[in-house]
């Protein structure tokens, strides 16, 4: 028997879930329908999900390339999308999760997790990018909105 999944954002490390907050309320507000299936994870439950497709149910896909994940220390989520996503969208999403600092690794499609900045070294970037005369408006926009979010988070 598989060892439960997490979903509770609040086990994630409190950098983790603020950049998880500001980046969901991002996605909601440009209509992406986006959710956490999983957050933080034990050993156990990791080496469960690395064992499936190399010795548990040898004829499904692997389901991790890693017996050692950044879901083990509260600094990532697997998350999934309501409905279909269009290429637009995966760019727009990619876009949104850089910019709350967040990265996506690419053995693993639904894996989002910490980049290692602190939320103040992605807002001072985010600031630098939007004062910069290169980008147009709606990507300016999108910066200072993500940078409005969290503040939110720290000055309610």
């Amino acid at each position: 028997m598989a060892p439960k999944k997490q979903t509770d954002l609040k086990l994630l490390k409190k950098v983790m879930l603020d950049k998880v907050k500001v980046f969901m309320a991002i996605c909601k507000a440009y209509a992406l329908r986006v959710f956490v299936t999983e957050t933080l994870r034990t050993a156990e439950r990791q080496a469960y999900l690395w064992s499936v497709g190399r010795t548990i149910s040898i004829t499904s896909k692997k389901v991790t390339w890693t017996k050692v994940s950044m879901h083990q220390s509260g600094l990532a989520v697997d998350r999934a999308f309501v409905g279909t996503m269009y290429k637009g969208d995966r760019d727009a999403f990619r876009h949104f999760a850089k910019h709350c600092g967040l990265t996506k690794i690419i053995q693993e499609q639904c894996h989002t997790q910490d980049n290692c900045y602190t939320v103040e070294e992605v807002m001072a970037r985010n600031s630098r990018l939007w004062e910069s005369s290169e980008w147009d408006v709606s990507y300016r926009k999108l910066l200072h909105k993500i940078n409005d979010e969290f503040r939110k988070l720290w000055y309610k």
